[in-house]
């Protein structure tokens, strides 16, 4: 009786062994399947080690969320998801935000800033390395300036000098092709601020009064802009403001050297 007793706990611990080692075996990691929708790939390879280090590790017990925080942590990526696809496979999606904005940080550094004003890192020049192509430098010369904080949307107290600025750049379709910076400027006269958007041509447009009737007066700018011929678009300004009897304008006034 003590024989078959002892025979039954030996065969027991000898089944739960082998489940084990199936256990372990079968569900470790020996596939990562990582997928991209990225505008540059500076960040990928350093995803695509984060998510390789997992390998060997059984699926079972890997955090999805440990394995999204690094990324998070580590890269410029977003995770759409983190998938244990069994028996051994650590399936990663990832996507990017398109870079458009960089402010300088006073130091030859530039914080470099996402379509939803999120700021994603700081680079040593305005060149997006993805197309040879410099962000829109952003510029405030106003008392209050903005609060940057990495990983996190760009703060800036007045929401409505900031959403005048959100909105002028909105009316171009492509604000990286056609514009190179936009400057913020307080005026002395008090609750007063101008917009001065630099397009890459050399032309500068002037929105004055911009909290005020901002996206008529930028397309009225862009209209004038676009009607320019030869070597009006190399230089000049387009002063955009309302009249006393209300109507939009946008005048064109050609520097002479």
């Amino acid at each position: 009786m003590k024989y078959k007793k002892l025979l039954f706990i030996s065969g027991v611990v000898t089944v739960l062994l082998f489940i084990t080692l199936i256990f372990v075996t079968v569900f470790r990691v020996s596939d990562v399947s990582v997928n991209y929708s990225v505008y540059s790939d500076e960040d990928c390879q350093i995803a695509q080690d984060i998510v390789a280090s997992y390998k060997g590790k059984n699926l079972f017990f890997i955090d999805v969320k440990e394995v999204e925080s690094r990324i998070v942590e580590e890269t410029c990526l977003k995770v759409e998801s983190v998938e244990k696809v069994y028996p051994y496979t650590l399936k990663v999606n990832l996507f990017s935000s398109e870079e458009r904005f960089a402010i300088s940080d006073g130091n030859d550094k530039y914080y470099v800033i996402d379509v939803d004003y999120v700021v994603l890192k700081v680079r040593n020049g305005l060149t997006n390395p993805a197309d040879g192509l410099s962000d829109v430098l952003i510029e405030f010369q106003t008392k209050l300036q903005p609060e940057i904080t990495l990983k996190q949307p760009l703060v800036y107290d007045n929401e409505k000098l900031f959403s005048a600025l959100k909105t002028a750049i909105g009316c171009f379709e492509s604000p990286r092709d056609r514009v190179y910076s936009v400057r913020v400027i307080e005026t002395e006269e008090a609750g007063n601020y101008r917009l001065e958007i630099n397009m890459r041509s050399g032309v500068i447009m002037q929105i004055r009064k911009a909290t005020e009737n901002t996206r008529e007066k930028v397309l009225a700018g862009i209209s004038k802009y676009e009607a320019l011929k030869d070597n009006d678009l190399l230089s000049g300004i387009i002063e955009c403001y309302e009249m006393d009897s209300g109507k939009i304008v946008a005048v064109y006034t050609k520097y002479v050297h």
